[in-house]
């Protein structure tokens, strides 16, 4: 019960005027964006799409290898060296 009071009271809080004008819509907020946050915006998407080609490119390497080793034991398996081979 003290916890509701508590988030109720943090509620109420955050739609009092003073803290309103962070929390603007976002057409507000766009327009008001300037040139250089809009660029460090564009940075940091670009960042992260690298990042994810990157695990991407190490995901399918690693399963490479994985098949690799899998048709390599599977091979020494199947090749067995009983002599009744002839």
């Amino acid at each position: 019960m003290r916890d509701l009071a508590i988030v109720l009271a943090i509620g109420a809080s955050l739609t009092t005027p003073a803290l309103a004008g962070p929390f603007k819509p976002w057409p507000v907020q766009h327009q008001q964006m300037p040139a250089a946050a809009e660029l460090d915006m564009v940075y940091v998407q670009n960042t992260l799409s690298q990042r994810q080609m990157a695990l991407q490119m190490t995901t399918n390497l690693m399963n490479s290898m994985n098949e690799a080793t899998k048709t390599i034991i599977g091979n020494m398996g199947g090749s067995g060296s009983s002599g009744d081979d002839d």
